[in-house]
């Protein structure tokens, strides 16, 4: 029987195939969101499996970019950066004259030290106070600044509890009160009210974001596995009901057509004595795990449990326990590269002004306010405002 005789075409076309099968299972392994190549990027096979696609299916193309670049951060680790934070308080504190919390202080006057720009700017839009529209118009002011610097937007949302209006601790857990209500039907009850007119104007404000094209790291109810706030894990609420009040802000967000908005869930890491499982109300519909952790040596203790959830990963607040502006900065960047090496982001909690209170110390946990913030922020893997732009990472 002849054999077929093998001409150089014959090999010409084998290693063609073999290459077109090689990159078609390549291209089949790979999920959108995060399958593009950086120069010097190094994937590492250890690295959380992302989920690839945001919650939101018509996310904006500008959030799509920014989920893209944390994904790859915190899944592909490219070229071992971590974007570096700072909260700058809350409301129009952002924008107001107490140098403890305020834009011009923290991040303004730090690059000017450093000739470096955080890349996150972060604030609360409620917690101390029920901010007005005007106020939280002057928040979006400071946040589209940063925005237009280059740099990423966070905002946290932690609301005073709906069931009180007299107390000074406007935060805590009080008897008789439901979550249900403020996802129920109910119109008329005080407390879904007072709760979704405050939802109403919290979408408002990031509406207003939206029409300026700049994507929010949303991170609504921090810190819900702990006893502390009303809506978290206090023995008279539920997970199973709080997962619901999720819903019913993220339904409600959506509805409104907020597509700028990538959704955070920033559970309180740590072995703070009010605090339960890690996890504990982890909803269905979020995009970034982003826990909050107070520690003098950067610990975040439940890494390994963020990361098997499969998400990209940050910190919503990571923060020095120390208070007195004796913390080493250096500390986050030499940590989290080497300890956490898929937290793509970290956001330094901002300072407190305590002059009036007679004898009590002023808080100082920025990065401005503590040791070696020049060696930080100039440091080969901490990404800030200006590598963004450099490496035109969010270019359309």
């Amino acid at each position: 029987m002849l054999q077929p005789r093998i001409t150089q075409d014959h090999f010409k076309k084998l290693f063609w195939a073999i290459g077109l099968s090689a990159s078609c299972a390549f291209l089949l392994s790979c999920k959108s969101g995060y399958n593009r190549l950086y120069e010097d990027s190094d994937p590492d096979e250890n690295a959380p499996v992302c989920s690839g696609n945001p919650s939101n299916s018509r996310l904006s193309s500008s959030g799509v970019k920014v989920y893209d670049l944390i994904s790859d951060l915190s899944c592909e680790k490219i070229e071992d950066y971590v974007l570096s934070g700072q909260s700058v308080g809350f409301g129009n504190e952002a924008d107001g004259n107490d140098e403890y919390r305020n834009y011009e202080t923290l991040v303004k006057q730090l690059a000017s030290d450093t000739d470096k720009t955080v890349a996150i700017v972060s604030v609360d839009y409620e917690k101390t106070a029920l901010f007005t529209s005007g106020e939280l118009d002057e928040a979006n002011e400071v946040l589209i600044e940063h925005h237009d610097k280059g740099g990423l937007v966070s905002i946290s949302w932690t609301p005073q509890n709906p069931w009180v209006d007299t107390q000074s601790d406007k935060l805590s857990p009080i008897d008789d009160s439901d979550l249900a209500v403020l996802y129920g039907d109910d119109t008329a009850n005080e407390a879904y009210v007072a709760f979704n007119d405050r939802l109403t104007l919290v979408i408002e404000k990031l509406k207003a974001l939206k029409d300026k094209n700049i994507p929010v790291l949303f991170s609504p109810f921090p810190e819900m596995n702990t006893k502390t706030y009303w809506y978290g894990a206090h023995d008279d609420n539920t997970e199973v009901k709080f997962k619901a009040l999720w819903k019913h802000v993220y339904q409600t967000v959506n509805a409104a057509e907020v597509d700028n908005v990538l959704w955070v869930y920033a559970p309180r890491s740590g072995t703070t004595s009010q605090r339960v499982s890690a996890l504990w109300g982890y909803p269905a519909n979020l995009d970034i795990i982003s826990g909050i952790s107070y520690s003098d040596e950067v610990n975040i203790s439940d890494y390994d449990k963020y990361r098997d959830q499969d998400k990209p990963m940050g910190m919503t607040r990571l923060a020095p326990t120390t208070s007195d502006g004796t913390f080493d900065n250096s500390k986050y960047v030499t940590e989290l590269t080497d300890r956490y090496p898929y937290i793509a982001y970290w956001i330094a909690e901002h300072d407190t002004d305590n002059s009036d209170d007679a004898g009590t110390d002023n808080i100082r946990r920025s990065i401005y306010r503590n040791q070696e913030a020049n060696k930080l922020m100039n440091a080969s893997d901490v990404a800030s405002a200006e590598t963004i732009v450099e490496k035109e990472w969010l270019k359309e």
